[in-house]
């Protein structure tokens, strides 16, 4: 494991403290996927029992952050291809819902927010700012989730955007195609924006199936590495 340093925390709620902290390193990319994870040296970095960290792993475990392999540990997970492309088609599914509710919802408010969304996320990629614009992606996802109003689905989406972000920190060939894909935001918000579900529920649902074939062949074929950092 990598020489990560956790700060000490304080003894109410150890256990949620815990997890947010591990489930933030993992996001980072700090520890990345197929990266074992120790308790007790974590345990140790933050000044607590390892009781608490076997919770927190618990709850990673359930969230689909880390896998225990029998004999061998704690892992971060590692997603194999049919795997990513299992998250991707759900994706497809319930977000083409979400798609054509929003259409029927959304506020002009909502509309201008979407769009300003659109424009962060592109303006990351054409500074080839990988992480950034990855972030605004999903946020862009994030506020059609919210504004749908659909509770249960936005819990399964935001799980699928978390194990998702952890497998876009290895993949660099996919930047390329980044561009082209936050570009395919705007007419989905078009449509929003004009009220119109089927045609929401097309882009968003060729936008998705569009990223995940990608990302599934480029996976396949084993290409990997770390992602560009911001142009200068």
């Amino acid at each position: 494991m990598e020489a990560i340093q956790f700060q000490k925390i304080h003894p109410d709620s150890l256990s949620a403290k815990a997890y947010q902290l591990i489930r933030e390193s993992i996001l980072r990319g700090s520890l990345h996927p197929g990266a074992r994870i120790y308790e007790a040296q974590i345990a140790d970095q933050m000044g607590i029992s390892r009781s608490p960290i076997r919770e927190a792993m618990r709850m990673l475990q359930a969230d689909g952050l880390v896998e225990v392999r029998t004999n061998q540990g704690i892992y971060v997970k590692s997603l194999s291809p049919d795997e990513v492309w299992e998250i991707y088609t759900a994706r497809i599914l319930i977000e083409g819902f979400i798609a054509e509710m929003v259409a029927q919802r959304a506020t002009p408010e909502d509309v201008a927010k979407f769009f300003e969304a659109c424009d962060m996320a592109e303006r990351a990629a054409r500074r080839k700012d990988f992480e950034t614009t990855v972030e605004a992606d999903f946020r862009l996802h994030r506020l059609i989730w919210n504004v749908s109003g659909h509770q249960l689905l936005t819990e399964i989406l935001s799980r699928l955007e978390v194990q998702i972000r952890i497998f876009l920190k290895v993949q660099v060939v996919l930047f390329d195609h980044l561009f082209d894909s936050v570009k395919e935001h705007y007419p989905l918000v078009q449509a929003i924006a004009e009220h119109d579900p089927e045609k929401a529920k097309y882009h968003m649902q060729h936008h998705i199936e569009e990223a995940g074939t990608l990302t599934v062949e480029r996976l396949r074929q084993g290409k990997r590495g770390e992602p560009p950092g911001p142009s200068k």
